[in-house]
């Protein structure tokens, strides 16, 4: 169970003030005047190494906060989802009529095209198409544009 981020604080504060208390005891001057500057040259490295820690840790997440909030990676994705599924739906339409020996002319309101289409929208980016609230006449139209790259 991971710790939670006041408990953290108190633990943290809690050894500083018992370190302060320990060491400045034995940095008492003539004058019963405590100097801090043993402790602070002890402590001091490490207090500006968990505060490097600390200051990367929150700019790591406000990085994730801002790229969660832009989505740019996640509609990438379903983008390249969407564009590979329409090729493969392709493909799988060409070999289906390539096994029953027919020929293959393509017009854009042939079997191919709307087999491709089908196999997008059920099988091959379902979340891709309702992420970018695609209608199969927008499935059809890249499914179409992908038709010169499949028959090279």
């Amino acid at each position: 169970m991971p710790l939670k981020l006041p408990f953290a604080f108190l633990i943290a504060a809690l050894l500083v003030v018992a370190f302060v208390a320990f060491s400045s005891a034995s940095a008492m001057a003539a004058d019963n005047a405590i100097s801090l500057a043993p402790a602070i040259d002890l402590a001091g490295p490490y207090i500006v190494s968990i505060l490097a820690a600390v200051i990367a840790a929150l700019l790591g997440w406000m990085s994730k906060r801002v790229n969660d909030w832009l989505g740019f990676e996640i509609d990438g994705r379903n983008r390249e989802a969407l564009h590979s599924a329409a090729m493969t739906g392709l493909d799988h339409a060409i070999s289906i009529l390539r096994a029953r020996g027919e020929k293959i002319e393509i017009d854009v309101r042939s079997p191919i095209v709307a087999n491709a289409v089908d196999w997008v929208l059920t099988k091959g980016a379902p979340g891709a198409v309702q992420r970018f609230n695609l209608t199969p006449a927008d499935v059809e139209a890249i499914v179409v544009a992908k038709l010169n790259q499949v028959l090279k």
